[in-house]
């Protein structure tokens, strides 16, 4: 990150000690060496190349959030950098940035979680006691006050206001134009930074933001938004707004800049200021308590920024602190006064990029800070040695502090009169209430010339019903510091309504108004029909989106599994279809509602039967009776042609199993094994090892029907040939050879201790009760879910291998450059160059 580098872990508490040892061992002796430094400088370069290159506005994302601190040396550079100084580093200079910086002196470490706070001062002075620290380090931002002026080439004819530098990016990626601006903003702890922060959210946080209401909702835009990022010596304010198929970006810059203006001139309301007031108070609160790694981030950047942990209390004061008379200030401060950065972004044209301004500030004589100061508390030699025994030593993995005790969370089940079924998980973590209500018929419940209508009807449910409009439904919730959310899913769609526990009331009264009422207005409809159609402009050239969409088509044809959206079905589309769809499907019998909440069971389950229990049941068309899939011709490589794509993105895979399938366990194993995190065998072998990929990894889908298998990965294109052959070979070991008693253990572990994460949090546990209960398999079967695990053994886990995953015919479908790897893959197998739309291209075509 700009200010941090940051390494963080998230176990089960008995396993504190190996991950003390771990990051210890990473301050102390990492081994900065040549064999180790030249295969992550091609991850890294693999990684600029996934997250930039070869990704739609990458390269004008990070010029949006660097152009304004153009000059100023602690922030005008990417952290992430460009290929040229990835391979211009060298190892002396990687290794001197270490002994600089990784140092204890220099770091601040939090631990949250269900720990003995005694015994852990103790680990962590016995791993990091040691440590010898380092030259005081000079901070960059000691030697670099911020700006107290930005430079301003001209001022804007229409608005008056100061104008930084203008610039226009060509890239072929990009299929939706793009008008956008950013500011140098305030530095965080000063008066105007909440106030500009407050003022982005009234701008476009939420349904009721002016954003969405003037400009998304009424169809002058795909999509826009206003936002700040900060940082510990600075910010940057950002806006843009996407055109539609058709419209011009030069018309997204009035959009913007008609909606600065009525906010510079003063036209907040206190409701508004409110409304985003309640918000932060609501996000800051679940936020900081929603997982032990959100705690200890936040508790991290408040001792980083300001040197408190307890700051986070005094920046919420200044949230709530903020005037009117504030919001107008900055507002005309970082609306106009100071200049503002502006790019258009667009696939064709010529490109025109802003020059540096020099230097803006000049690096002051800072002398380092000496000494360092004594421990608040001091451990004793007598508490280290009363530690447990193994749990402390450098040259072995550590004792874990006794044996990992997984307890379910209590809930309960109840059904209504009208076949409604309810899970309920109380928790008092945070005063709010959370209720999902999962309803079946989603994107394989609908015709093939049909797709999309799931997601219109997931996106326009909350867009107003026969008592309330979609302004009042966003603004009653909202105002409270609540939301509704919706999504549709591959069998179901999902519709959620957030709010603090003393509005539960309002929780409930909107959720069943929108289960029941929807309208599903014309003019709604019209408008998510016209940004649909521009988002699937965008989504034809990503390259996971190609991918998923080819090996849909090679593994469920004839199957609503592969059916897939495009501009023709959404063309086809009426409101009425939508209508008639959610009409047919949001039936209580055919719905879950999952509850989680600060409540008692016996007011939520009496709440519920208020709200959702005169919801009349009906007959559902059963949307889970599916066809027999047929399997596309396996014997060939599926190429779909990305020119100048910058990386090859590969799936391989076939169709596997469902989510009840008695074999699950072991191939949980198995995938745990092959390709489930950085331990597994795909990541040592194609991104440690070789240095092909940022990151491969691979999966098992477990839906109602047949799921699929997949290993998934963007590589280096120069090597997607080597890479492939790699995936197939590790396919194959898995079925060769059983996994060893070491890989057994660990991924045993791996998975144990990833499912006792998974019950961190109510709602996480409420996720994985739903989950199971959706398809089809025993909610009840939690509770054995780790000794089911612990009794695969490696000849089970093999024999699942052999069967459900295929090494010798597998689907491969490539998305890329086809000159670049068409070549390589020929050597592997025969090529067949197929368009975005799955069909194939004609030899003559494909030279």
């Amino acid at each position: 990150q700009n200010d941090k580098t940051a390494f963080w872990d998230v176990v089960p508490a008995n396993q504190l000690p190996r991950i003390l040892w771990m990051e210890s061992d990473r301050m102390a002796s990492l081994a900065v060496t040549d064999e180790n430094f030249q295969p992550q400088r091609q991850v890294v370069i693999q990684e600029y190349n996934q997250r930039v290159a070869n990704s739609p506005f990458g390269e004008a994302n990070l010029r949006l959030f660097t152009q304004p601190l153009q000059g100023y040396a602690p922030y005008e550079l990417p952290v992430i950098g460009n290929v040229d100084d990835l391979n211009a580093a060298t190892l002396k200079e990687v290794q001197d940035f270490h002994a600089e910086y990784y140092r204890p002196n220099n770091a601040t470490l939090v631990i949250v979680g269900d720990i003995d706070v005694a015994q852990t001062q103790a680990l962590i002075q016995a791993y990091y006691g040691d440590i010898p620290a380092g030259p005081p380090v000079v901070q960059t931002l000691d030697r670099y006050p911020y700006p107290t002026a930005f430079p301003a080439t001209t001022v804007d004819e229409i608005t008056g206001c100061q104008v930084g530098t203008t610039e226009t990016l060509v890239d072929a990626k990009v299929k939706i134009p793009r008008y956008a601006i950013s500011v140098a903003g305030p530095v965080r702890g000063t008066p105007d930074f909440y106030a500009l922060k407050l003022l982005t959210d009234i701008l476009s946080s939420g349904d009721s933001s002016r954003f969405q209401q003037d400009i998304v909702r009424q169809g002058l835009a795909a999509s826009a938004f206003v936002g700040l990022n900060d940082y510990k010596g600075a910010s940057v304010l950002y806006a843009a707004a996407y055109a539609n198929q058709g419209d011009k970006v030069e018309d997204m810059r009035k959009l913007l800049d008609d909606e600065f203006a009525r906010v510079r001139n003063g036209d907040v309301t206190a409701a508004e200021l409110a409304r985003v007031q309640q918000q932060q108070l609501i996000s800051t609160i679940t936020g900081f308590r929603s997982s032990v790694r959100d705690t200890a981030e936040w508790l991290q950047d408040a001792t980083l920024i300001f040197g408190d942990p307890h700051s986070i209390g005094q920046e919420l004061a200044l949230y709530q602190a903020v005037t009117l008379n504030d919001i107008r200030r900055v507002a005309q401060t970082y609306l106009c006064a100071r200049p503002m950065n502006v790019q258009i972004t667009q696939p064709e044209g010529e490109q025109t990029l802003a020059t540096y301004p020099g230097e803006l500030v000049q690096a002051l004589d800072v002398a380092a800070a000496t000494g360092i100061g004594p421990a608040t508390e001091t451990i004793s030699e007598s508490v280290i040695a009363a530690l447990p025994t193994d749990v402390v030593t450098r040259t072995a993995v550590p004792a874990a502090l006794g044996e990992l005790q997984t307890n379910l969370p209590p809930f309960k089940s109840f059904k209504l009169d009208n076949g409604l079924n309810v899970i309920f998980v109380e928790q008092h973590e945070t005063p709010t209430i959370h209720l999902d209500l999962f309803v079946g018929g989603s994107n394989a419940a609908a015709p093939a010339d049909q797709q999309g209508i799931a997601d219109f009807m997931a996106d326009l449910i909350p867009k107003g019903t026969e008592t309330r409009s979609a302004d009042e439904i966003a603004q009653s919730i909202e105002a409270v510091g609540g939301s509704v959310g919706s999504n549709a899913g591959l069998e179901w769609t999902s519709l959620s309504v957030d709010a603090p526990t003393p509005n539960a009331t309002l929780a409930y009264e909107l959720l069943g108004d929108l289960a029941q009422h929807a309208t599903f207005p014309q003019d709604e409809f019209d408008v998510e029909k016209s940004q649909t159609l521009t988002f699937l402009q965008q989504d034809a050239v990503n390259p996971t989106s190609m991918a998923n969409r080819q090996f849909g088509r090679i593994a469920y044809g004839g199957h609503p599994y592969g059916y897939i959206t495009t501009p023709e079905t959404v063309n086809g589309l009426t409101r009425d279809d939508v209508l008639k769809f959610y009409e047919t499907y949001y039936k209580p019998n055919n719905a879950l509602l999952v509850i989680v909440g600060n409540m008692s069971a016996a007011d939520a389950q009496k709440m519920t039967e208020d709200a959702l229990g005169s919801w009349p049941s009906g007959t559902v068309p059963d949307f889970e009776k599916y066809p027999q899939a047929t399997v596309g011709d396996t014997n060939v490589i599926y190429l779909v042609d990305r020119p100048e794509s910058q990386q090859a993105t590969v799936q391989v895979g076939n169709r596997a199993i469902n989510a009840r399938n008695p074999d699950r366990y072991a191939l949980l194993i198995d995938n745990a094994v092959l390709g489930g995190g950085s331990s597994s065998r795909l990541y040592a072998n194609l991104r440690e090892d070789k240095g092909y990929t940022y990151g491969v990894y691979s999966r098992f889908a477990q839906p109602n029907d047949v799921g699929t298998f997949r290993v998934i990965g963007d590589v280096n294109q120069d090597h997607v040939g080597d890479a492939v052959q790699e995936i197939l070979n590790e396919l194959k070991g898995m079925q060769d050879k059983p996994l060893t008693e070491q890989e057994l253990a660990d991924a045993k572990g791996m998975l144990e201790g990833s499912f006792a994460l998974s019950l961190e949090q109510p709602g996480d546990f409420a996720n994985q009760l739903a989950a199971r209960y959706l398809t089809g398999v025993p909610i009840n079967e939690l509770s054995s879910y780790a000794s089911k695990l612990q009794s695969v053994t490696a000849d089970q886990a093999q024999a699942a291998a052999k069967q459900y995953i295929d090494a010798a015919h597998p689907i491969i479908v490539v998305v890329g450059d086809a000159k670049v790897v068409q070549p390589q893959l020929a050597k592997i197998e025969k090529v067949v160059l197929v368009d975005t739309d799955g069909k194939i291209v004609p030899a003559a075509q494909s030279q």
